[in-house]
């Protein structure tokens, strides 16, 4: 199995600008009111599940606490095959595609 990084980098990259473009307080879901965003939280996770998520928080006392992770669902952009790879890379090795060119 291969796990192309540099693709994977092109469509995060996608999402964010997506998310971005169509923010609007009131139909985000995340920390916070409709007030403005306090801080970004981008997050990953690639042992149990495969994603990449993008928080706004709009928390007047916005923190590094953790409570971003409440708001994962409708936030994530699936990545399934960062879990499939993991899952086989404990029994064989996988290959990084990282848009490196070697001879």
């Amino acid at each position: 199995m291969d796990l192309n990084l540099q693709k994977d980098s092109a469509e995060i990259y996608t999402y964010l600008v997506s998310r971005a473009a169509a923010y609007t307080p009131a139909a985000d879901h995340g920390p916070g009111g409709v007030g403005p965003i306090k801080m970004i939280y981008a997050g990953y996770e690639f042992d149990q599940q495969g994603w990449f998520a993008l928080i706004f928080d709009r928390r007047p006392a916005a923190a590094h606490d953790g409570e971003w992770t409440v708001y994962l669902e409708g936030n994530m952009l699936d990545r399934p095959v960062w879990e499939a790879a993991r899952r086989r890379n404990q029994g064989r090795p996988m290959r990084v595609a990282n848009g490196e060119r070697h001879s």
